[in-house]
C-alpha cells in the first residue's frame, strides 16, 4: 500500500512539474513575440489538450480582437478581425493549418520542442533573441 501511495505522489509530482514547465515556456515564447506587455487569447474549445498550460500565469483575455498573440492549441475556425494577429501553435501539424502561426511548442517523445519559422517572423516583423537562433527554421518539414 505505501509503494502505491509513493508511486501516486511521485507521478503528481511529475505531472505538476510538467505543467509548470510547460508554462514558462510558453509564457518566454510570449514575450518574446509580443513583448513583456503581451495580451494572449487561449482557444479551449478542445477535448484533448497536447499541452497543459497554468492559465493563471499568463495574461490571457476573452476578446481575439485585443490580443497581441493567439494561442491555438488544436484546429479552429479564428474570427476575420483575428486573421491577422501572430500565432503561436501547441501542436506542430496546426504550422501547416495556420500560414500565420510564426512558430510551435510542442512535446515530442517527452522533451519539449520549439520551432520558429523564418519567413513568418519577417513578416511580422518579429526578431527574437540570438538564444532563439537554433529553433528557427527555413521551412516546416
Amino acid at each position: 500500500m505505501r509503494k502505491i501511495i509513493l508511486i501516486l505522489i511521485l507521478f503528481s509530482t511529475f505531472i505538476s512539474a510538467s505543467n509548470d514547465i510547460s508554462t514558462k515556456i510558453v509564457a518566454t515564447l510570449l514575450k518574446q513575440l509580443a513583448g513583456n506587455k503581451y495580451k494572449v487569447w487561449l482557444n479551449t474549445h478542445t477535448d484533448k489538450n497536447p499541452i497543459t498550460i497554468n492559465k493563471k500565469h499568463l495574461n490571457i483575455i476573452n476578446n481575439c480582437e485585443d490580443a497581441s498573440v493567439l494561442l491555438l492549441y488544436s484546429d479552429i475556425s479564428i474570427d476575420n478581425k483575428c486573421k491577422n494577429k501572430i500565432i503561436l501553435v501547441l501542436d506542430y501539424t496546426l504550422l501547416h493549418k495556420y500560414t500565420n502561426a510564426v512558430g510551435a511548442f510542442y512535446w515530442k517523445k517527452g522533451r519539449p520542442n520549439i520551432v520558429f519559422i523564418r519567413s513568418r517572423l519577417k513578416q511580422h516583423n518579429i526578431k527574437l533573441s540570438e538564444s532563439y537562433d537554433k529553433y528557427i527554421e527555413d521551412s516546416l518539414w
